[in-house]
């Protein structure tokens, strides 16, 4: 595992679109950005497939070919309407990155570490075993093209 940092942000009150503006800003400027997890409370699963669009539109034209892994979660939270925890690679030199659609490689000395974006199903309307059927397959098939196995995951989170 590697030895990465994590901060916490949060956004000024406005709507999805400056709040994710606004975070944004506040990162822009930093260097080795893994992951970009929002938290914010959408109201129903449209506005959160329409926030999520939005969100990975406003990463890419930020941070372009560099663009962090992002993670949406609606979760609401207690310090702002929108918080982001901004993970960073570690700063040393001592790993090296492999983007891919979807998740990156971190490959450092003896070791290999497989970090995903928020993995969501194709249809957040379908049921909640549909859903979890197709979002472990997704993972699985990430794990297997890499070589790593269900007993090598050690941290894993799942929002229903």
């Amino acid at each position: 595992m590697t030895n990465k940092r994590q901060e916490i942000l949060f956004a000024s009150a406005g709507t999805f679109e400056e709040m994710c503006q606004g975070l944004l800003q506040q990162i822009a400027s930093k260097n080795n950005l893994l992951k970009i997890t929002v938290f914010n409370a959408p109201i129903g699963n449209e506005e959160y497939v329409g926030n999520l669009r939005l969100l990975k539109e406003s990463v890419k034209k930020v941070f372009s070919k560099n663009a962090p892994l992002v993670a949406y979660v609606a979760q609401p939270c207690l310090a702002a309407s929108m918080a982001a925890e901004i993970t960073y690679m570690p700063e040393d030199g001592s790993i090296c990155h492999e983007r891919h659609d979807g998740y990156t490689l971190l490959h450092g000395n003896g070791f290999c570490e497989l970090v995903t974006e928020g993995i969501t199903p194709a249809s957040p309307d379908a049921s909640i075993k549909e859903q979890s059927q197709e979002i472990f397959a997704q993972l699985g098939k990430m794990l297997t093209d890499n070589n790593f196995c269900i007993n090598d995951i050690y941290r894993q989170w799942n929002y229903i």
